[in-house]
């Protein structure tokens, strides 16, 4: 027998809402979904539900609910609302149960706009290319493409077993009034003292706003735009500010048109959508600017941050770094980047035993790999070389490995992912106490060596060294190779991935460090590495063994402190990069 969900009276704008329908747009059909996904994946969290499956979206006010047939898990997330059960409060951010017979009453907005009733197993209304969304202008998907009514029986999905009343911690967003943005598709037809302005004034949501925008208005003059009436409609995507002939923005929302014609001067960052589809009329609101590259860093924040709600969220609908190409070559030939970081291992001397002139090391570069005692290092090694990066300012990583002192870690080992994954969580926690002992935080995890390699060619290992920086820290930067699917997989699992590129190792053409084996394979001349650092700052690119060229991408520029010479080399790493006005910052300043 199906559960029903039977609707006893309903506020002004109750839909269904699930992650959307992509790939429709070329039609004439935006994406459409939930305004606040967060909240879809909080319910789904709290419940063991898919995250997928089609919630009640409810707009400033709720409705009267019953189960018939039988009882009904179910979560509330989103905007907390008044809500109770036969007249018993009950939770917001928490699981319950509806007993057929029973009255679920869900009131008026406390804070935000938008609020969510998820059912275990989702509302089950028929699919509409591809999804359940109600689109309310299109009149498709949800409840008969239409707002819920009085006298709706939805029916309800095969709720997942063991759904219980679980409690969880919401992620921020209802509050606050910063909201970080891009700069637009037309920011260029705004001139310098207008988008400074821009940045500067104090907006207030109005009680013009649905689920198509948001209409802002301030108390400081119209946005001026210089040519306003030769714009050509193009793409508009969710999230893009327009600002229309009166000179008021308008941010576009989760049912915004495809095309349009007035000049957008920024877009909310995807990482902030949530936060601003739930700023209620009168809410302040001031816009900062960020750059692409922090715009993805937030969102694959993000991403760890719902990973660790639910491991079963469709993180790809969040994490759309791994779709970003990075810039390649500029055709203007200048440099393709204005900042880049120089990273190093060190910290592996053993004993009485020195490895590296780790001192020369950390007045030049901004990261460190400091082994963790596995491959090279101990305790009062990494304690001291800890001090050492925090006296420079120099961020701090783990470079975990396999436990081979004798071959450095360079060699390969059989190991299942399971005791992989306690290795190197070990290591990882290891440092971390050092790190914290000296009052600063772990910024990143480079996996040393044939660790690298192994996980390069096996996915399991991959994913095993992955869990454990995740387990450890989400919010770790995870360093990685071009050359396999590790960045990609990494990504996916909504981690922070930044890419290094070796200066003093060779690629061969599939991007794929050459084989220590071959001659060649280590660099050593400085004029050499300096030829390297150019050609990938002018044009992202290496010379591969081969003699051919291949992209590369690339956050870091990394060399090996246990190489001859190692000091001289990041000085001439150091130098090439001042030659070409590239600033040196550490990876959490991208």
């Amino acid at each position: 027998m199906r559960a029903v969900l039977h609707v006893v009276s309903a506020g002004p704008c109750l839909t269904l809402q699930d992650f959307g329908r992509p790939g429709w747009r070329r039609f004439g059909l935006c994406e459409s979904g939930a305004m606040d996904r967060l909240a879809l994946v909080e319910g789904a969290a709290i419940l063991g539900d898919d995250p997928a499956s089609a919630a009640i979206e409810m707009f400033q006010l709720g409705g009267t609910f019953e189960a018939h047939e039988c009882s009904l898990q179910f979560a509330l997330t989103g905007a907390p609302m008044a809500a109770s059960i036969d007249g018993h409060e009950i939770s917001w951010n928490a699981g319950h149960k509806l007993k057929p017979g029973s009255r679920l009453v869900i009131g008026q907005v406390e804070a935000g706009v938008y609020g969510y009733l998820r059912l275990a197993g989702g509302v089950a209304s028929p699919l509409q290319m591809g999804a359940r969304a109600t689109h309310l202008r299109a009149q498709i998907g949800g409840w008969k493409g239409r707002r819920l009514a009085i006298g709706d029986r939805l029916p309800i999905g095969q709720a997942p077993e063991g759904a219980d009343a679980a409690r969880i911690d919401p992620l921020d967003r209802i509050g606050g009034s910063t909201i970080r943005v891009v700069w637009g598709a037309q920011c260029d037809q705004f001139d310098k003292a207008e988008r400074e302005r821009f940045q500067r004034t104090s907006f207030r949501i109005t009680p013009r706003m649905d689920r198509m925008g948001v209409c802002l208005s301030s108390d400081a003059d119209p946005i001026q735009v210089s040519n306003h009436l030769t714009s050509i409609s193009d793409a508009i995507v969710h999230g893009d500010i327009q600002v229309s002939g009166d000179g008021r923005p308008t941010v576009l929302m989760a049912d915004h048109p495809v095309t349009g014609g007035y000049p957008r001067i920024a877009t909310v960052i995807t990482a902030d959508l949530p936060r601003m589809a739930q700023m209620p009329p009168g809410q302040e609101v001031q816009f900062k600017v960020l750059q692409v590259e922090e715009a993805i860093d937030a969102l694959t924040r993000q991403a760890a941050q719902i990973r660790l709600l639910n491991n079963y969220a469709p993180l790809d609908r969040y994490c759309y770094a791994r779709s970003v190409e990075r810039p390649s070559k500029n055709e203007r030939g200048t440099p393709i980047k204005t900042h880049v970081d120089i990273n190093a291992d060190i910290g592996e001397s053993f004993g009485a035993w020195k490895m590296g002139d780790d001192a020369s090391l950390l007045e030049i570069i901004t990261s460190a790999n400091v082994a963790c005692g596995f491959h090279a290092g101990d305790p009062s090694v990494m304690r001291k070389t800890v001090l050492g990066a925090k006296a420079k300012g120099v961020g701090v990583g783990a470079h975990p490995s396999l436990p081979d002192r004798l071959g450095f870690g360079r060699r390969r080992m059989d190991i299942s992912p399971a005791d992989l994954q306690d290795l190197v969580t070990y290591q990882i926690s290891a440092l971390r106490g050092f790190v914290e002992a000296a009052g600063i935080k772990l910024q990143h995890v480079f996996p040393h060596g044939a660790l690298t390699a192994m996980a390069e060619q096996d996915e399991k290992l991959a994913i095993a060294i992955m869990d454990s920086v995740l387990e450890v820290d989400p919010e770790l930067i995870y360093l990685a190779l071009e050359g396999s699917r590790i960045p990609e997989i990494a990504r996916n699992k909504g981690m922070n991935v930044k890419m290094v590129a070796f200066a003093d190792r060779a690629y061969d053409n599939n991007k794929r460090l050459v084989s220590r084996k071959v001659p060649g394979a280590v660099i050593h001349e400085t004029d050499q590495i300096a030829e390297r650092v150019e050609q990938l700052m002018d044009r992202g690119e290496v010379t591969t063994i081969d003699g051919n060229r291949v992209p590369l991408e690339f956050d870091s520029i990394m060399l090996h402190g246990d190489s001859p010479g190692a000091a001289a080399i990041a000085q001439a790493i150091s130098q090439t990069l001042k030659k070409l006005n590239i600033g040196i910052c550490g990876l959490r300043d991208y």
